[in-house]
């Protein structure tokens, strides 16, 4: 589905898709290709390649000057051609292609180049000014890739294919790493948790101990004051009934 309405063409506007001119590297570009590709940051083009002569940079301009804010993935319709874009992190990945070539290959080819990027750029892209020939070495690379996105789609996906599968075993791999890490938390605090009871069931059973012990004692004592005094009492009750009988003077 088209996204927003489509920006003006420019004055000279992109070859039809029947057009087949001849790609540098030297083989044909087929029908449904890819034709130009660019990346891009606060509206500044800083790696830029074509595989067909044709004024883009017009029409990309214009779409690099009405994106919304934030990450995301769109593709924009052009007469016979589709922009197809991805921005992540501030930096947008965009690439023109015929309509015929659909919209999976292009997705994959503008992750292909994102992650390249963001793995041999990833410092200078954060700098406050940015300086285009600081990426030049980037445009053989978008070049490379689209030659082979095209002329080698067939490759290219399986290719991407297979470092998807891998990317998701890397992910699988980590969880379960994590898993295990989070789960050894899990039992070091439990661990940690029944140290604790025991060292304040020790500490309890010592005290209740000693508070037994000091009850006992407390007990004890007051049990011989009891005794004491009811002997005394049961001695002068005795003097008393001897006195009163006159047997004691």
């Amino acid at each position: 589905m088209a996204a927003a309405a489509p920006p003006a063409a420019p004055a000279t506007s992109p070859p039809p898709a029947r057009a087949t001119p001849t790609s540098p590297s030297g083989g044909a570009i087929v029908k449904g290709s890819m034709i130009y590709s660019v990346v891009a940051k606060n509206g500044i083009i800083l790696a830029e390649d074509s595989m067909k002569t044709g004024s883009y940079k017009e029409v990309v301009q214009h779409i690099l000057s009405h994106l919304p804010p934030g990450d995301t993935r769109k593709s924009l319709t052009h007469q016979a051609f589709i922009f197809h874009y991805v921005v992540s992190k501030g930096v947008v990945f965009l690439v023109l292609a015929d309509a015929e070539y659909g919209y999976r290959l292009p997705f994959l080819f503008l992750e292909d180049i994102q992650n390249q990027f963001f793995g041999t750029y990833n410092t200078q892209i954060n700098e406050a000014t940015l300086v285009p020939r600081q990426f030049e070495g980037f445009i053989r690379v978008l070049h490379d890739k689209m030659d082979f996105f095209t002329n080698r789609a067939h490759e290219a996906d399986k290719l991407t294919a297979a470092r998807t599968e891998v990317e998701n075993v890397k992910q699988i791999v980590t969880k379960n790493i994590d898993k295990v890490l989070e789960r050894q938390e899990k039992i070091e605090t439990l661990v940690e948790v029944t140290e604790k009871l025991n060292t304040n069931a020790h500490t309890y059973h010592g005290k209740s101990t000693a508070l037994k012990r000091k009850m006992c004692r407390r007990n004890a004592k007051w049990t011989l004051i009891s005794v004491g005094c009811s002997l005394l009492i049961v001695l002068i009750l005795i003097l008393v009934l001897l006195w009163f009988l006159g047997i004691i003077p």
